[in-house]
């Protein structure tokens, strides 16, 4: 696994990552952001010409989702590597980052694989009435409260409560299990010290953004 890993060029993973995320934001423009979406949301609130400005300029704007989707990926990525490397440091474990980093990039096509699944109900199958709507987040726990008031601050912590980040911490102890040498125990242990801990701090700050707005 480490050879195939490393064997791995990091442009060549960088390319097929941003062509990825570039196909969800065309997709996200093509399922989400349509007439019967902002009809439904701003129908009974504003007029119909209204509606149409607003469409016109969400079109108009379109493009800083092709800039959005790949630069907040990468930096979850660089962030979630930078955790890993450190808490392998501080655990006197050796490890390259140019490796933690493919890694994290490799990992992160679970998060895909979660948008897409959530692009795809919501544009599809799932009528899209009201903004909190797009707090949909399959197989999350969030999912249990979708028909009880919640605090708006609440809502991210619980999103990441998912199948999905299940499978990404496997991914990731699985792949630095490897590169240490340790049994997956062991590994899962590194991954809870660095990125468990990386994600606490991450949430926090979000948390804490949301309280400040929404007071």
């Amino acid at each position: 696994m480490i050879i195939q890993m490393n064997s791995i060029r990091i442009n060549t993973l960088l390319l097929i990552f941003a062509v990825v995320y570039l196909l969800l934001a065309a997709l996200y423009g093509s399922l989400i952001l349509t007439e019967d979406t902002y009809l439904n949301i701003y129908g009974s609130i504003v007029s119909v010409n209204q509606i149409e400005k607003m469409i016109s300029h969400a079109r108009a704007t379109e493009w800083l989702s092709y800039i959005f989707f790949p630069l907040f990926a990468l930096i979850r990525a660089i962030y979630t590597a930078i955790c890993i490397y450190v808490g392998c440091l501080l655990r006197n474990q050796t490890i390259k980052f140019r490796y933690v980093f493919k890694v994290s990039i490799v990992a992160d096509l679970v998060y895909v694989f979660a948008l897409l699944n959530k692009l795809i109900i919501l544009g599809r199958y799932r009528e899209i009435k009201t903004l909190n709507d797009f707090n949909y987040q399959p197989l999350s726990i969030l999912e249990l409260f979708k028909d009880v008031s919640i605090d708006q601050y609440l809502l991210y912590p619980l999103s990441l409560l998912n199948l999905y980040e299940l499978f990404y911490w496997t991914v990731l102890t699985v792949f630095i299990s490897a590169s240490i040498r340790s049994s997956k125990k062991e590994a899962l242990k590194t991954i809870i010290y660095s990125y468990g801990v990386g994600m606490i701090i991450w949430v926090s700050i979000v948390v804490y953004i949301s309280i400040n707005i929404t007071t």
